[in-house]
């Protein structure tokens, strides 16, 4: 098994919302404690969308999270909420 490497003061760190629609107050209270420990937060202006209850339709969420698992300058992804 490997171990994940550390992150370091200005990583930047991917969200994705492959799940459930998002609340936009909680997210904003969560990136601010992320810049609280020097992380750059990556994410797309569309994370807020919705379809039914999820944050988006399908294609949306699947292209998201593969464009941040495909960037090589993202040292982790995270999830918005679980679902």
């Amino acid at each position: 098994m490997r171990e994940a490497p550390t992150l370091c003061h200005g990583d930047k760190v991917g969200i994705a919302a492959p799940s459930g629609a998002v609340k936009p107050t909680a997210f904003k209270q969560g990136l601010r404690v992320l810049e609280g420990w020097g992380l750059q937060p990556i994410y797309r202006k569309d994370i807020f969308n919705q379809h039914r209850y999820f944050a988006g339709n399908e294609r949306r969420r699947l292209q998201e999270l593969q464009a941040l698992i495909d960037r090589k300058d993202i040292k982790a992804v995270l999830f918005a909420r679980g679902g």
